[in-house]
């Protein structure tokens, strides 16, 4: 015995040498699923025996080369056999087919289907016109989408590029009251068969989607499967910068809406989330491609995000997904689910799953102010609640957006008087403080604590003026999130310029364009700038804000000239009745104990 090998080592040596002798038997073939020696003879037989057109003969042969004239070596044996072995796998196709598209016209859209990985390619809405006057297109040139991929025997197999059957003619046409199916059919040179069949209904944008997968000679490994989709929706709108506001990937991940998106430095990425996914979409500013698995939820969703001119004003995300589905108690792969390709619209996407409504409104269209959504949130969905309810009465929703500034006007108007008389009464004091500030120059504690005296004294709250703005804050944050990117807003018109309440009024185009300001000129924005600066005239109690009473309209000017008419019409109602409020305040009395630069009979204020 060598020095360096002891018993344990020889004992280590003698296991692995059994284990490897038992790896070569039948009985190990069997419970790891590979087939026997017995089947391998005979599937080598059966290649033997097949007549094959391009073959050699024996005579051929000895012309060609006299030393194949000897017995076959076992290398040539061995690699027989795998050619045998390989003929019959799941990833040969059992026959080749030409690649075929069939193409789907239904009253909501046009869908062309590929028998290449037996995916959506193409898929345009009908009766919607984009901002070149075309149709809608969501997806142009797209490959690899629904495609399945699992591990066979320890082969990890992709089926993107696998060629499908189909029986369905190139041209499909469905009314509202017909439904059709479409079927696609892999066959390996094994048997096995990969089955998609698409259920198709003239009168939705929704599709069903079962993947079944059966006739295997090897077993399925792992306990999960993959299905991915690849292409991003296309840019729809005439603003990429807006357009690419709202475009996101997202997936209800237990009862957590996720959303995924690049950074603006991040040219390509890609996130896992892991947990029961009950559905996963990508979207833009208007419409959305959602996928919902029926039968069994994910394990797990991988966003991956591609961002084209990064750095330019046109810069646009696409978002593919893949999702991790599990295996069913047989361990075969039987799944079905629901693909949406339509409008970010309530009713529609509840017909599809009531949780993708949640899809509409995210925190990401807030920007940087995203934090605030858990606050705005229940708001906007108030908001929105009450403008679909007045749709089903008023069908211009101009009116609509008019009627709603009346509404909120009303609604916070008690906070507005609050606030204005509040104002009215940290003025009637300013005489006070400023004698407090002379009184204490050199003694700030003391200054500190004789003004909240007064404040005290006088039943003045120093907050009175801010706080009830404050409480108005997430109603006026949410209208204006709902009236950006509501897509019933977009192609209505109002009357006689606005043509539609998605994008800016425009009065007529400059022939140069100024920075942040741009070509267009925009005559809502102009009334809101106007009655900004007259708002701010008759509020203003300080003569050293004159130069904010200037900018800030200028300012606004400059935003709201490229905002949708529809938010800018509502905030120019707003101002102009917010102007009429405070010409009626300015004249009627204030409440009896509201303080007065005469204190309450005619004496002026003093400090006590």
């Amino acid at each position: 015995m060598e020095p360096g090998l002891d018993k344990r080592t020889i004992l280590a040596f003698i296991i692995i040498g059994l284990l490897v002798l038992f790896m070569s038997t039948d009985t190990w073939r069997r419970l790891v699923g590979m087939p026997t020696s017995e089947e391998l003879a005979a599937k080598q037989s059966t290649v033997q025996e097949a007549p094959s057109a391009t073959a050699p003969t024996p005579a051929t042969t000895a012309a060609t080369d006299s030393s194949t004239l000897s017995a076959p070596t076992p290398a040539v044996a061995s690699r027989d056999s795998a050619t045998a072995l390989l003929a019959a796998v799941f990833e040969a196709p059992a026959q080749e087919l030409p690649e075929r598209t069939i193409r789907v016209e239904t009253s909501q859209y046009v869908a062309v289907f590929s028998t290449r990985g037996a995916g959506l390619v193409s898929h345009e809405l009908k009766g919607l016109k984009s901002y070149r006057g075309e149709t809608v297109v969501l997806l142009l040139q797209g490959s690899g989408n629904l495609s399945a991929e699992f591990n066979l025997n320890g082969r990890q197999v992709e089926t993107a590029d696998y060629l499908f059957a189909c029986d369905a003619p190139d041209q499909l046409s469905l009314t509202d009251d017909q439904q059709q199916e479409l079927v696609f059919t892999y066959t390996g040179r094994d048997g096995g068969q990969l089955v998609k069949r698409f259920l198709l209904r003239g009168s939705s944008y929704r599709m069903d989607v079962d993947i079944a997968l059966a006739g295997l000679t090897e077993p399925l490994r792992h306990h999960s499967w993959g299905l991915h989709w690849n292409s991003g929706l296309a840019l729809t709108e005439s603003s990429p910068v807006q357009d690419n506001m709202y475009t996101e990937a997202l997936a209800l991940v237990g009862s957590e809406l996720e959303g995924y998106r690049l950074g603006r430095k991040e040219a390509e990425a890609s996130e896992t989330r892991k947990g029961t996914v009950h559905w996963v979409a990508t979207r833009n500013k208007y419409f959305e491609l959602a996928l919902v698995p029926l039968d069994q939820k994910a394990d797990e969703v991988t966003f991956t995000g591609r961002q084209d001119n990064l750095g330019d004003a046109t810069a646009h995300g696409h978002y593919a997904f893949s999702l991790e589905m599990p295996l069913t108690a047989e361990q075969t792969l039987n799944s079905r689910f629901a693909l949406y390709l339509g409008p970010l619209q309530k009713h529609a996407l509840a017909d599809m799953d009531p949780s993708l409504q949640q899809s509409i409104m995210t925190k990401t269209s807030l920007g940087f102010m995203g934090f605030m959504w858990p606050l705005i949130k229940p708001f906007a969905a108030l908001v929105l609640w009450v403008f679909t309810k007045l749709h089903m009465v008023i069908s211009n929703y101009g009116v609509i957006i008019l009627i709603f500034s009346v509404l909120v006007k009303v609604a916070v108007w008690p906070l507005t008087s609050k606030s204005h008389h509040s104002m009215k009464a940290m003025q009637s004091i300013r005489p006070l403080q400023e004698e407090l500030k002379r009184k204490y120059a050199k003694n700030p504690q003391k200054m500190q604590e004789e003004t909240m005296k007064l404040f005290r004294e006088k039943k003045v709250n120093p907050f009175g003026g801010c706080l009830p703005n404050l409480l108005q804050m997430p109603l006026l944050f949410s209208l204006y999130f709902v009236f950006r990117g509501a897509f019933e807003l977009r192609g209505a018109s109002f009357v006689g310029w606005i043509t539609d309440l998605s994008v800016p009024d425009s009065i007529f185009t400059l022939p140069f364009s100024l920075p942040l300001y741009g070509n267009t000129v925009s005559l809502l924005a102009i009334i809101f700038a106007i009655s900004n600066y007259v708002m701010m005239k008759m509020s203003m109690t300080d003569s050293n804000q004159k130069a904010m009473m200037y900018m800030m309209p200028i300012m606004m000017l400059f935003i709201f000239n490229q905002l949708p008419s529809g938010l800018t019409l509502y905030y120019t109602l707003f101002n102009v009745l917010s102007v009429v409020q405070l010409q009626w305040l300015t004249g009627s009395p204030l409440p009896p104990d509201t303080p007065t630069p005469e204190g309450p009979k005619g004496k002026k204020l003093k400090l006590a």
